[in-house]
């Protein structure tokens, strides 16, 4: 009996999901269903968004230092840096 393809993340069915990717690596290819897909992407690009805030009040923090060592202003503390 031929195994039926299913999700390596969810496990669910060929016959239970939209569409469902297969890898062309590996001796037992790997599957990921649309929805997985889906939901990964939301989670990439919420990781994506929140390194480029961090990355943004990094470079406010730096420059408050930078202004505030040449005697320009005074830096505030992080939490006040707004994004």
């Amino acid at each position: 009996m031929k195994a039926i393809p299913h999700c390596s993340f969810c496990a669910r069915p060929q016959g239970e999901v939209g569409l469902l990717f297969r890898s062309s690596v590996g001796a037992v290819p790997p599957y990921i269903c649309d929805d997985c897909v889906a939901g990964y992407a939301v989670v990439v690009e919420a990781d994506r968004r929140s390194r480029e805030l961090a990355a943004g009040l990094i470079r406010e923090w730096n420059t408050a230092v930078d202004n505030q060592q040449s005697g320009r202003t005074k830096p505030s503390t992080p939490h006040e840096v707004q994004p």
